[in-house]
């Protein structure tokens, strides 16, 4: 999450004075920020109290960071997935490819992964590998 340039006690002190009366525009001058920063500051902050409000803080970069730390298992998990779905299958094991053992997911052979001595895509010819699965445009 982005630093602020302002400090939790600065906000909730630019509120305070805003709520006691004070105008926004000349808050807004004297502290530097924008009218538009100001009432965003109002709709999210409004009403809290400092210890809150660093509160809110701490837990938006936690739910910051735990979403960075599921994108990446996610995307590994997905990878992964890819990995096993393309696992060949023992029925093409020192065979030549055929396509009476083709599919149409891409897997040379329609029989579940099954023995791990499987060669699989090895046992097809090279003019051929680059083909399985994919359509033409």
């Amino acid at each position: 999450m982005k630093k602020s340039w302002f400090t939790e006690e600065k906000i909730i002190a630019t509120l305070r004075e805003a709520e006691a009366g004070a105008k926004v525009s000349e808050l807004c001058r004297r502290n530097g920020v924008s009218e538009a920063t100001f009432y965003n500051w109002k709709a999210r902050y409004g009403g809290m109290d400092v210890s809150q409000l660093r509160r809110l803080k701490e837990l938006e970069t936690g739910n910051a960071r735990l979403k960075r730390m599921y994108a990446d298992l996610s995307l590994t998990h997905h990878a992964l997935q890819e990995v096993v779905a393309k696992k060949p299958c023992a029925r093409t094991s020192g065979r030549a490819w055929s396509p009476r053992w083709s599919t149409n997911t891409g897997s040379p052979c329609e029989m579940p992964v099954g023995r791990s001595d499987c060669r699989g895509l090895a046992s097809m010819p090279r003019h051929r590998r680059g083909t399985m699965g994919m359509s033409s445009p």
